[in-house]
């Protein structure tokens, strides 16, 4: 699967039953890991980073379905 990394932080997409597949982050700092956002609202899945990841000055920039859209992250 594909990742990203900025600052402490690690992107990947990850599935679950109540939000289907989405953008989670890990804080390498705290350790804890959550849903960055329910792009595909529900448990429709938005394949965040289906196509990979980019880091560029500090922002995470993906696409994912709602429809394909390239999205943005601060960090």
């Amino acid at each position: 699967g594909e990742s990203a990394v900025v600052g402490t932080k690690l992107y990947f997409a990850d599935t679950d039953t109540t939000y289907g597949t989405e953008l989670r982050v890990l804080d390498t700092a705290t350790k804890t890991i959550s849903l960055v956002a329910d792009i595909n609202p529900g448990i429709g899945d938005s394949y965040a980073g289906g196509r990979g990841f980019a880091v560029v000055d500090n922002y995470l920039y993906f696409t994912a379905y709602d429809p394909c859209l390239l999205y943005t992250s601060d960090a």
